[in-house]
């Protein structure tokens, strides 16, 4: 995959975060099991999952102009099928199963496509990893934006997707996700930073949650003494109301979660509580193909002119705005 990079934390105290160079996936213990930053002309085919979630958020251009080549096309094992991007997200619950296929299509051939999409797995507490696979759409435009303008015309905003930020209460996760559960305290924003602006991230009542912040793109940020710069992260008291800074501008993403609290035993996509539940899970795949691939090539990539949609299991056609 062009463009992978994936991402380990570090606990820090004081609010003096400790930083570095994300190349590693993050500590499996934790609710948010990795997180796959994906660059345009990347492809995934048949992709088998079990047993967690997959949040997909296509950011395109960043800043204030919207690519509108800055998309993925969705095909899954439920008969789901979608094209996304501009700031939409796929939420897919994997459960017991599912193979799914996301491809980055080049719609202009005489142009560059750009595209940024992150990829986040959250675990699912072993009462969930069963539950039935679920497909879902947050669409750019319905998803709740926290914004923020001063004197001088400079903004910041936070894309809610998951996790109240203050007051403002994200769009509904899938019914068995980890999310979805208040005691959870999941959360996933996307910051934007204009030049010389600052942005505080709420407080929570939990010690035990763990709050990663990633500076993906832009000059990076301050917080108090320290400055993180771009493809750094580091993980924050959530307990505490810290403050950040962008001198230059930046684009930051806010991952964080109470841990669940089980064992977690992880071979690639597949992610249970034991030895003994991958063995299982692979003999469920060898035997069932989660499903079958109901799709005539193992990649599908929709029409070139085609513009964003989703199709649900149920036949259900959705087309924002």
């Amino acid at each position: 995959r062009e463009g992978h990079r994936e991402l380990r934390q570090e606990r820090i105290g004081d609010q003096s975060p400790h930083a570095r160079n994300l190349q590693a996936d993050l500590d499996a213990s934790r609710p948010v099991v990795a997180c796959d930053r994906i660059g345009r002309r990347s492809g995934a085919a048949d992709v088998e999952t079990c047993a967690v979630e997959a949040c997909c958020d296509v950011l395109g251009q960043l800043g204030s102009v919207v690519d509108a080549y800055g998309q993925c096309d969705h095909s899954d094992s439920l008969g789901a099928t979608a094209r996304f991007g501009e700031g939409d997200v796929q939420w897919l619950t994997a459960g017991a199963g599912i193979v799914h296929s996301e491809m980055m299509p080049l719609r202009n051939q005489s142009a560059p496509n750009p595209l940024e999409l992150f990829q986040i797995w959250l675990n699912l507490p072993a009462a969930d990893k069963m539950s039935d696979p679920y497909f879902t759409m947050l669409w750019s435009d319905q998803i709740p934006k926290v914004r923020s303008t001063d004197a001088e015309g400079r903004s910041t905003e936070v894309v809610v997707i998951a996790g109240t930020f203050g007051t403002t209460a994200p769009l509904a996760p899938p019914p068995n996700s980890w999310a979805s559960k208040q005691s959870a305290d999941v959360a996933v924003w996307h910051i934007h930073f204009d030049a010389g602006t600052s942005i505080q991230l709420p407080s929570n009542h939990s010690d035990e949650t763990i709050r990663t912040l990633y500076v993906f793109d832009g000059d990076g940020v301050q917080i108090g003494e320290t400055h993180l710069g771009c493809d750094t992260g580091s993980v924050l008291r959530s307990t505490d109301a810290t403050v950040l800074h962008s001198s230059r501008g930046a684009n930051c993403l806010v991952l964080q979660g109470r841990p669940i609290g089980e064992p977690v035993a992880q071979k690639g996509p597949f992610v249970m509580n034991d030895e003994a539940g991958l063995r299982q899970t692979f003999i469920d795949y060898q035997r069932t193909g989660f499903g079958g691939w109901p799709w005539p090539v193992d990649g599908p990539v929709h029409a070139a002119d085609r513009g964003r949609f989703a199709i649900h299991p149920d036949g259900r056609v959705e087309e924002p705005h």
